[in-house]
């Protein structure tokens, strides 16, 4: 090993304890979510809600649901999979689709599992109001 490795080799080390300190405190947030500009449509369901589906096709409400489904902060490791409460499909331009299912305790997306840090109460009255409340309201003409 050359004395520039070895320079560097105790802060590196240190850095990584400091992340992994800092991350099984904090969590991680919900990542790797499609840009809302690659997203064509967005289905949300909800258990609470008799298994109502909200279509969201406007660009402004996509980004919502998008923006909505970061603020999901999970803990490292895997989770069993639960029955989820919101079910959110994103259909991309590209003819995929990639599913966010949230559960009172777990997050699954892109085929993982995962403990949520805090339960989902927040975040399910969140999607609730926002979404499927607006969708009810009749819009002023």
């Amino acid at each position: 090993m050359t004395e520039k490795m070895k320079k560097w080799l105790a802060p590196a080390a240190v850095l990584l304890v400091l992340l992994a300190v800092y991350f099984s405190v904090k969590g991680m947030n919900l990542s790797g979510l499609p840009e809302y500009a690659e997203v064509l449509q967005v289905e949300i369901t909800s258990a609470n809600k008799a298994d109502e589906v909200v279509k969201l096709t406007e660009q402004n409400k996509i980004r919502q649901s998008v923006n909505a489904a970061g603020l999901l902060v999970y803990n490292f490791g895997k989770a069993p999979e639960e029955t989820p409460i919101i079910t959110i499909r994103y259909f991309l331009r590209d003819g995929t689709t990639q599913t966010v299912a949230v559960s009172q305790n777990t997050v699954s997306y892109k085929e993982k599992t995962y403990k949520l840090k805090n339960r989902s109460d927040s975040f399910v009255q969140i999607v609730e109001t926002v979404f499927f409340e607006q969708q009810a309201t009749p819009q002023p003409q």
